[in-house]
């Protein structure tokens, strides 16, 4: 019925139409699984109940402000390029640019309270187009150009007319898809709805567009091609910076909770546990796992969505925490705390590794930086014989037996002389 609901609605998009039936899809199989995992009556019901909540709000009300969500973001950008449009259109004096920049902040507010109030899908698209038809019109009626579709033409008699005008375009259209992913890197940094990890993935999907913008740009070969081409990554830049749906991010919070499951599971079966207890632990962050992905793809907001993810991972580690579950391996260990085993076929002298040298360049960890170490304990420790060449250079730990056999040796010595003295008596 959900399905069908989705099919007969006049206002979706067949985009909208593929995405809603997928997501009831799964809402269908995560509802399935909690009931066949559910061990009493009144579980079953309660697991039903909730199933069929989710899936009727993916039919209607998810549709609803995901519809409002792709409004907003489409109207910003309209915003902005109309914005763009104003600030460098050179027929206009400032008082003239005060006002229109005044004007279409106006429709563009109007537009988008109108979008946010929507009680259907049909009304929000409708709002939208209200909102661009009449950012548009003040542009027309102001006789307001985008400058980067009508350069100026420098005085370079070399080359043919379309030639230059062709090649500026190319210039102030780099520039100005430059400057718009600045800004739209600077917009996504403020935000804070998003988490760190969604802000890096956004600036660097910019980034990607801007590439693919700047291409699309130079390979253009004459003004008509390279016009759409800038106006088109002008807009895949700008959505990234308004306010994205958040469905464009849900699937990495899956993986953020997906690489947390697999890294706890890993963890559990390293540590040295009871095989039953490994068990038990190992269905819980399964279970965890399964719950926040739930959550997270039926969540109706960004907030919603992180809170789930966020809390996820919270309770993921918490069953670690509480069962002292060891910390994962780490590669990179000491080498004052590392011992080589000896190969007895082979000479002893073979298996000595060199000392490395001032120059050697290498990582964190290794045997420069352990040399960097020992160089600095030398300084703090001139009393000590082992830093005053009194011994070969050895690490710590060949240098303290060498005391102790010195040690026995001398004790010996003095053993051996009290001996002669007392047998010469």
């Amino acid at each position: 019925m959900a399905k069908e609901r989705v099919d007969q609605n006049p206002c979706y998009s067949t985009e909208q139409m593929t995405d809603l039936k997928n997501r009831i899809d799964q809402a269908v199989s995560a509802t399935t699984t909690a009931i066949n995992q559910s061990t009493t009556s009144a579980d079953i019901e309660q697991q039903k109940n909730t199933g069929e909540i989710n899936i009727n709000a993916l039919a209607d009300d998810v549709a609803l402000e995901e519809t409002q969500s792709e409004a907003e973001t489409d109207l910003a950008i309209v915003k902005n390029e109309a914005e763009d449009a104003i600030n460098n259109c050179d027929q206009l004096i400032s008082s003239q640019r005060t006002e229109l920049l005044a004007q279409v902040d106006s429709q563009y507010n109007s537009a988008l309270q109108s979008i946010q109030n929507a009680q259907t899908v049909c009304e929000a698209n409708d709002a939208y187009q209200a909102g661009q038809d009449a950012i548009n019109k003040i542009l027309t009626d102001n006789d307001v150009y985008d400058p980067i579709s009508t350069p100026t033409q420098p005085s370079n008699p070399t080359l043919p007319d379309n030639s230059v005008q062709l090649s500026v375009f190319k210039v102030n259209s780099i520039d100005q898809l430059n400057s718009l992913a600045l800004r739209s890197k600077d917009q996504i940094d403020e935000n804070s709805s998003y988490t760190d990890k969604q802000k890096d993935h956004l600036k660097g999907q910019v980034d990607q567009a801007l590439t693919k913008a700047i291409d699309s740009v130079n390979q253009s070969t004459t003004l008509d091609e390279a016009n759409p081409n800038h106006s088109l990554g002008h807009r895949d830049i700008s959505s990234y910076a308004a306010y994205i749906d958040h469905n464009s991010l849900r699937a990495l919070n899956l993986q953020e909770l997906d690489d947390a499951q697999t890294q706890a599971k890993a963890q559990i079966q390293a540590c040295d546990l009871d095989a039953g207890l490994k068990q038990t632990l190992l269905a819980q962050i399964d279970q965890l796992h399964q719950d926040a992905v739930d959550q997270v793809n039926t969540a109706q907001s960004l907030e919603t969505m992180n809170a789930a993810t966020q809390t996820g991972l919270d309770k993921i580690q918490t069953v670690l925490t509480a069962n002292n579950v060891c910390q994962p391996t780490d590669d990179t260990t000491d080498l004052d705390n590392d011992v080589t085993p000896v190969d007895p076929s082979k000479p002893a002298n073979s298996q000595l590794g060199t000392l490395p040298t001032n120059n050697t360049v290498t990582t964190p960890g290794s045997a420069a930086g352990i040399s960097a170490k020992s160089a600095n304990n030398s300084q703090n420790n001139t009393n000590d014989p082992k830093s005053q060449g009194f011994l070969p250079q050895l690490n710590d730990g060949q240098a303290d037996a060498s005391l102790i056999v010195l040690g026995l040796i001398a004790v010996l010595a003095v053993l051996g002389t009290m001996v002669y003295k007392k047998q010469t008596h």
